[in-house]
């Protein structure tokens, strides 16, 4: 009967486990930089599974005093490979934004997302956060 009840908890547990959405490096990590004057900032992260999954990736800017920031989210399957463009996004303004990076429709295969941060003229602190879900 011990056994049982010993094997009855470990299956649990472990069907508790792998109904988490939580994907390792990937789910809720945050990447920080300040950008300068005609500055290129990749923000980049690898998934580390090999199925198809849902993203939302944040982009907080603050400390603006650009005439114009542009952002350009950006996937690839493998290391090697060139990114493909997903979406882009230009902000003209001096007042803290934020905007989501959203694909809650149509699972998505790529392995490396990429967020890449364009400052012409002026400084910029930008956040992002990847989230990916199941």
């Amino acid at each position: 009967m011990k056994k049982l009840i010993v094997f009855l908890v470990i299956c649990a547990v472990s069907f508790a486990m792998s109904a988490q959405k939580s994907l390792g490096n990937a789910y809720g990590a945050s990447l920080s930089a300040s950008l300068d004057s005609a500055d290129v900032e990749n923000f980049e992260i690898f998934v580390n599974k090999a199925e198809m999954l849902y993203y939302n990736i944040a982009v907080i800017c603050d400390s603006i005093s650009a005439p114009s920031v542009t952002f350009l989210l950006q996937g690839k399957d493998f290391d090697h490979q060139s990114y493909t463009n997903i979406d882009t996004v230009t902000w003209a303004g001096t007042a803290d934004t934020s905007f989501v990076f959203s694909q809650e429709s149509t699972k998505q295969a790529y392995r490396y997302y990429n967020v890449k941060a364009t400052v012409a003229d002026g400084k910029c602190g930008v956040t992002t956060k990847f989230q990916f879900l199941k």
